[in-house]
């Protein structure tokens, strides 16, 4: 105990300079908003959730997510703040994105053969079915194989990523038999699983299909390591909208497979860009994203986070401000967490501060690297805020 304790407060030491440090560095940022605003009501399911020993996180996005920038930098402190540095971790639901020719997470590569097919959330026609990923890719090649191998010796990461079970979400058919590192898997309603002897960094699957006049349909992976304490779900398309995962059909089977004990909304810039944006619609969908996220698992919790102020037609985006507005009134009805990172990161033309300390994009839009990776580290620091007080 008295070993834990010293840890706890080391890193509880370690996160509270690291915020203060950014205060200090740039002014703009409003550290003292940084927070999560959560209901009374809604502080005992936290409590519950710390309790279990395995926190399960899903954090569902748009091209903010997709580049996996922010939600790295936040799983890789949350996996050093309750596992310790050099600790072995899982990398959680992933998506092989260059199979659908589009940016892939820095921290794993993919590598394919075969003649593969895409449909996405934002795509006006839908060619296949899609699930929690809001991504599928497709093939009829008689052969086809992807790797996945992950990148800790390129990026030297704190904790390193390892699994021993792997989950591969696909459609099932009696003429495809997938392999993954040579060996069968068990087939289920859902897909395939594998469990490996000990932990490895890569998998590669071996895809056979026997009738090509019908398509093998991914929708994604599940990577984990046994005990691990943390798992953190990263989802995210470029473009996508909450009427986007509406989309996803079998979003709920999958959503159940992972049981998340809280799920984060990061979403509402696409909304808020796009020039037919009506704030009734927006009400509207994102209603509907929370219900659906409640029916599917009424005891997680929700944190939302409102989106970064950002140019549009040369100038600040006021569709923000309602984005914003709309989710404050939402909060009474559906008692989730308010995670405000517009006006943490100063409010209204405060993008222009990020741009001119080289933290955007040209765009002024998205956040670069090192950007996001600061984002992060305020998410994180909120977060953790947040599980102290409970």
């Amino acid at each position: 105990m008295r070993i834990i304790s010293l840890f706890f407060i080391l890193t509880m030491i370690s996160f509270l300079t690291t915020a203060q440090g950014l205060c200090d560095t740039l002014s703009f940022i409003n550290c003292t908003k940084n927070e999560i605003q959560i209901p009374c009501s809604t502080r005992v399911k936290i409590k519950k959730a710390l309790e279990t020993g395995s926190l399960q996180i899903v954090h569902i996005g748009d091209s903010h997510l997709q580049a996996a920038f922010f939600t790295e930098k936040v799983k890789q402190q949350l996996y050093q703040h309750f596992q310790g540095d050099g600790m072995v971790a899982s990398p959680g639901f992933i998506f092989p994105f260059s199979v659908a020719q589009t940016n892939n997470p820095f921290y794993y590569k993919v590598d394919y053969t075969g003649k593969w097919i895409r449909t996405r959330n934002v795509d006006e026609v839908m060619s296949s079915k899609i699930g929690l990923s809001g991504i599928t890719v497709s093939t009829k090649s008689p052969f086809a194989e992807f790797k996945i191998k992950m990148q800790n010796r390129k990026y030297k990461m704190l904790s390193t990523y390892r699994f021993d079970r792997v989950i591969l979400l696909h459609n099932a058919d009696s003429s495809v038999k997938i392999l993954a590192n040579n060996e069968n898997g068990i087939i289920s309603n859902f897909g395939s699983t594998w469990k490996f002897d000990k932990p490895v960094d890569s998998v590669q699957f071996s895809i056979a299909n026997t009738d090509t006049s019908k398509n093998f349909d991914l929708y994604g992976l599940i990577l984990e390591k046994e005990n691990s304490t943390v798992q953190y779900h990263t989802i995210g398309v470029n473009g996508s909208m909450a009427q986007s995962y509406l989309k996803c059909v079998l979003f709920d089977d999958q959503f159940k497979l992972l049981n998340p004990d809280l799920v984060i909304l990061s979403l509402g810039t696409n909304e808020a860009f796009s020039k037919d944006f009506k704030k009734d619609e927006f009400i509207f969908n994102f209603t509907s994203l929370l219900s659906k996220i409640h029916n599917t698992n009424p005891d997680a919790v929700v944190i939302v986070t409102i989106p970064n102020d950002h140019f549009k037609d040369g100038k600040p985006n006021k569709n923000i401000e309602i984005v914003r507005e709309s989710m404050y009134d939402l909060q009474t009805y559906f008692s989730f967490g308010i995670w405000d990172f517009y006006e943490i990161m100063g409010g209204s033309g405060s993008i222009n501060e990020w741009y001119k300390k080289q933290l955007t994009a040209e765009d002024r839009l998205h956040f670069n690297k090192k950007g996001y990776e600061i984002q992060g580290d305020l998410f994180f620091n909120a977060l953790i805020t947040l599980f102290n007080k409970n």
